[in-house]
C-alpha cells in the first residue's frame, strides 16, 4: 500500500472588511473636493481666456457706436452754428442781435421797466370758483364782523 500524503490547504476566506476610520473618510472627501475645485478653477480660467476677445470686441463696438453718435450730434450743432453765423452777418440778423443787447436806432426811445413781474403764479391766473368764494365768505361771516364780503 502506498500511502499518499495529501496536503490540504485551508481555504482562504475573505478577510473581514476593515472599517475605515472617520478621519480617513473625511480626508478622502476633502481631497476629492479640492481636486474638483481645482478642475473647476482651471476650466473657468480657460473659458475666461477664450471669452476675453469677445468681451473686448463687444465693449469696443459699444464705444464706437457712442462716439459715432457724439460725432453726429456735434456735426448737427456745427451746422446750426454756421447757419446762425450766416444769419447774424445779414442786416436783419445784426439788428436782431443789437436789439437783444438793448441797442436802439437813432430817433427811437428806449423804455426800461423796473420791478416788472416775471410770470404770474397759478393762483393769480386762475380765479377762485364760486363755491370756494362762498365757503370763504361763510367762514369770514362766522369769525369776522358778521357780514359776508360782497
Amino acid at each position: 500500500m502506498t500511502s499518499k500524503v495529501i496536503h490540504i490547504k485551508p481555504r482562504r476566506t475573505a478577510a473581514p472588511k476593515k472599517r475605515r476610520s472617520k478621519q480617513t473618510r473625511y480626508t478622502r472627501i476633502a481631497v476629492t473636493t479640492l481636486a474638483i475645485a481645482g478642475v473647476l478653477f482651471g476650466v473657468g480660467a480657460v473659458i475666461s481666456k477664450a471669452a476675453k476677445p469677445y468681451v473686448v470686441g463687444y465693449s469696443e463696438s459699444r464705444e464706437i457706436t457712442e462716439i459715432t453718435q457724439q460725432i453726429a450730434e456735434e456735426e448737427a450743432r456745427r451746422r446750426e452754428l454756421k447757419s446762425e453765423i450766416r444769419y447774424l452777418q445779414t442786416p436783419a440778423g445784426m439788428e436782431a442781435e443789437a436789439r437783444k443787447l438793448g441797442w436802439v436806432k437813432e430817433g427811437e426811445i428806449s423804455v426800461v421797466v423796473e420791478n416788472a413781474k416775471k410770470e404770474p403764479t397759478p393762483e393769480e391766473v386762475s380765479p377762485k370758483s364760486p363755491f370756494v368764494n362762498r365757503i370763504g365768505d361763510g367762514i369770514t361771516g362766522l369769525f369776522g364782523s358778521g357780514k359776508p364780503k360782497q
